[in-house]
C-alpha cells in the first residue's frame, strides 16, 4: 500500500505558514525569527549512523508570531507546568473562561536514562539520545490539524508562537522565556456561558473512560470516528498513540464517546541512518516516514489497556512479525 508523498522541502513553509494563521485580534501581532533546533545540526559520521532526519528543518529560520499574554483570550495567567517526560509545557488560564496550553518544541531525553543508569546523563550517550529527537518533525502538532480538520477529527486549533520574556509569566519566566512551541485552547466541557470544545458536555479522560465501559451502563465509544481517527494516524506514521494520548468528548446528538487524539510528536518521524535501520528490526517503532508503509506492526500503538500500561502492540504480534522478515529473507 502506497500514499502520496508529502513534499519534505515544503513543510517548513506548510508549517509557518500555519503557525501564522491570524487571529481575531485587530492589531498584527508581534513577530520574531527564530531557530528551533541548531542543536540538532551534525556532522557526516552521525549522520550517517543517526540519520538526516529533520535537522536542516530544525535549523531553519521561521518567522512566528510572539505570544501576547495580555490580549490573547482577553489576558492569559500561567497556572502550572504540564507535559510528558519529554516535553515542557505550560497550563494557562484565559480571562475569557477557557483554559489553555502551551507545549514546548525542545525535547529533554534524559530521562529515558532514569532506569538505565542516571550517571549517563553526563555521557555521550546523552549526546546521542539529543540528536535522536531531530527525528520529529519540530511543526507535527500543526501540520496534523490540517490532515484531521479535513476529515473532521477534533483537533485543538494549534499555532507556532514564541512565549515573550515578560512578568506576566511569574514563577514560570525563567524557564519559559523565549520557549518556541505550539498554543491553543485546552479541550474542555461547556461551563457556564463559556461553550465546550466542539459542543461537548463533558471531556473525560481514558481511565474515566474504560471505567464507565466496564460498568455497563450504556456508555459506548463512537467507533466509526475513532476508526477514522486510526486510519489517519496510520496516514501519519504516528506509532506512539497509546492510551493516555486520548481524551473523550460527550457531544449532544452522539450517543457515543467521541475521540480527542493528543499528542502528535511522533507523526511525521523519520528515525534514519544505519543505527535506526538495524534497531527496526528488533523495535518496529523506529519508522521512517515516506511514500511507503512498512508494515502492520510498529506503524501505530494499541489505545486499549495492557498488561505493561503502555504497549504498542503484543507480544505475539511481534514474534509473528519477526518470522514473517526472516522467511523472506529465507
Amino acid at each position: 500500500m502506497e500514499h502520496r508523498r508529502v513534499g519534505l522541502a515544503a513543510i517548513p513553509l506548510l508549517a509557518v505558514t500555519l503557525g501564522a494563521l491570524p487571529s481575531a485580534r485587530a492589531q498584527a501581532p508581534e513577530r520574531k525569527t527564530v531557530v528551533a533546533g541548531a542543536e540538532y545540526q551534525a556532522g557526516g559520521f552521525t549522520k550517517l549512523w543517526l540519520g538526516e532526519d529533520y535537522r536542516k528543518v530544525w535549523a531553519t529560520p521561521a518567522s512566528l508570531e510572539v505570544l501576547d499574554l495580555q490580549k490573547e483570550a482577553g489576558g492569559l495567567e500561567p497556572v502550572r507546568r504540564v507535559g510528558g517526560q519529554q516535553t515542557k509545557g505550560l497550563a494557562l488560564a484565559g480571562a475569557d473562561g477557557r483554559a489553555y496550553t502551551f507545549r514546548g518544541l525542545d525535547k529533554d531525553a534524559s530521562h529515558l536514562l532514569d532506569s538505565v543508569d542516571p550517571d549517563l546523563k553526563d555521557t555521550v550517550v546523552a549526546k546521542m539520545l539529543d540528536l535522536l529527537m531531530a527525528a520529529q518533525h519540530p511543526a507535527s502538532d500543526v501540520i496534523a490539524r490540517g490532515l484531521l480538520d479535513a476529515v473532521a477529527i477534533p483537533c485543538p486549533p494549534w499555532r507556532l508562537v514564541v512565549l515573550p520574556d515578560d512578568p506576566a509569566l511569574g514563577e514560570f519566566q525563567q524557564d519559559f522565556k523565549g520557549a518556541i512551541g505550539v498554543f491553543a485552547v485546552y479541550p474542555m466541557p461547556a461551563k457556564g456561558t463559556v461553550p465546550g470544545f466542539i459542543g461537548a458536555t463533558e471531556v473525560i479522560d481514558h481511565a474515566e473512560l474504560y471505567k464507565r465501559l466496564q460498568a455497563g451502563d450504556g456508555d459506548v465509544v463512537d467507533t466509526p470516528a475513532l476508526l477514522k481517527a486510526r486510519l489517519v494516524d496510520v496516514l501519519m506514521g504516528d506509532w506512539d498513540r497509546h492510551r493516555k494520548q486520548w481524551r473523550w468528548a460527550r457531544v449532544p446528538g452522539n450517543p457515543g464517546w467521541v475521540p480527542i487524539p493528543e499528542d502528535r510528536d511522533q507523526a511525521f518521524a523519520r528515525y534514519e541512518g544505519l543505527a535506526l535501520a538495524m534497531g527496526r528490526g528488533t523495535d518496529p517503532r523506529f519508522q521512517n516516514f515516506g511514500p511507503k508503509y512498512a508494515g502492520p506492526v510498529g506503524g501505530s500503538r494499541t489505545t486499549g489497556p495492557s498488561r505493561t500500561g503502555s504497549c504498542w502492540c503484543s507480544s505475539r504480534a511481534r514474534t509473528s512479525w519477526r518470522r514473517r522478515k526472516q522467511s523472506r529473507r529465507g
